[in-house]
């Protein structure tokens, strides 16, 4: 066992036992994981999300060239700060601007100069015909200030400076429900997603409607991140905990089919590690119009850099900016080094790419002229 190893296995067993999952689970997922990971590559590609990424098929479109971003000299991260960290973040473009909300929030012509802008919480961001929504989770004011309960929130904006103060979201029962996401399904319905659960964590999905003031919703049910495999089904509690386990959502539409990038584990180490090595994006299809089934689960591969080796590509979010110059964008969280609570100094980084599936970071100039763009 490498040194590695052992800090991971340590981690792992501290935090498990701190969140007093019966023994019973733990023996059983690692027996479950040996013969996975060890033995049959065709259930780890289906369970883990990996394997041919020939699966996706966007359009390729030039853009009309009114983005232009030096990415040759261009350095990663793009943003970040000793005196706090950037995680969780949301991103905009608009009127020129890239918007980054991460608890702190700034906005970029070019990714190099930033300026610092009113705050908006942590959260999802969507734009609604007029508006941006901000989700995000607050504590409940008769909880301590460490409980693990939360609740769902929201604001909104016309212009990405000027925002609403939060408001409740959606009535839920205590839990710590987190991560919320939404898609506009047309001007009034809407869909939402969110993780609940401090031990099992499950994801969830709920529907509803928005006048333009709030939000009403119906009861949430069960949302499935993956197909899952045999095991999966048979012993569910496993498919919560690892392979069907995930969270910060960002729900988009990408040529006329909804998607989801969430964080889910590492193919190769699917055990809870917390923020080292485990934490990775994924990009998921959602089958027709219903959002409790997350199909097609494929790891998104972002090279790694000297700059986030422990907390390698957590929290994406993409932009689709195939319009104006051809290209994806996503923004992540990585870190080479530990906060005191151990969950990364997070920085942003991002890389791009023409079909969700090749990714390249600031400085690598594959793709350019691919399809004559």
């Amino acid at each position: 066992m490498t040194s590695l190893d052992r800090d991971w296995y340590s981690q792992y067993s501290c935090q498990m036992t701190n969140r007093r999952v019966k023994p019973w689970i733990i023996a059983l997922a690692v027996l479950w994981l040996s013969w996975l990971l060890g033995c049959n590559e065709d259930l780890k590609n289906q369970c883990m999300g990996v394997g041919d990424p020939s699966w996706e098929d966007v359009e390729r479109i030039c853009g009309d060239g009114s983005l232009s971003l030096d990415w040759e000299n261009l350095l990663n991260p793009v943003l970040g700060f000793e005196s706090h960290r950037l995680k969780d973040q949301s991103v905009a473009f608009h009127d020129g601007y890239f918007y980054l909300f991460a608890g702190y929030s700034y906005r970029s012509p070019d990714l190099v100069v930033w300026e610092e802008i009113p705050s908006v919480p942590a959260g999802d961001l969507c734009f609604a015909g007029d508006r941006w929504i901000v989700t995000h989770q607050v504590g409940y004011p008769d909880e301590p200030p460490d409980s693990d309960f939360r609740k769902i929130v929201w604001r909104q904006s016309f212009d990405l400076m000027g925002w609403s103060e939060s408001e409740d979201m959606i009535q839920l029962d205590k839990d710590r429900n987190i991560d919320p996401a939404i898609a506009f399904l047309d001007e009034a319905n809407v869909a939402l997603v969110y993780k609940r659960g401090v031990v099992i964590q499950e994801s969830q999905v709920v529907y509803g409607t928005f006048d333009g003031t709030g939000f009403a919703f119906g009861s949430s049910g069960k949302a499935y991140p993956g197909e899952g495999c045999v095991l999966d089904k048979e012993i569910p509690i496993i498919g919560d905990t690892i392979t069907r386990w995930a969270e910060n959502a960002q729900i988009i539409k990408i040529d006329g089919t909804w998607r989801i990038i969430a964080t889910a584990r590492h193919p190769d180490r699917p055990i809870d590690t917390g923020y080292v090595g485990s934490h990775e994006p994924f990009v998921y299809e959602i089958e027709g119009n219903d959002f409790s089934q997350w199909i097609r689960k494929r790891h998104l591969i972002i090279p790694e850099e000297s700059w986030n080796p422990l907390m390698h590509a957590n929290t994406a979010f993409l932009l689709d900016l195939r319009q104006y110059d051809g290209w994806f964008y996503v923004f992540y969280s990585g870190a080479d080094r530990l906060d005191p609570d151990s969950r990364g100094h997070g920085k942003i980084g991002v890389a791009r790419s023409r079909d969700l599936v090749d990714w390249y970071v600031p400085g690598d100039m594959t793709g350019v002229g691919d399809d004559g763009c």
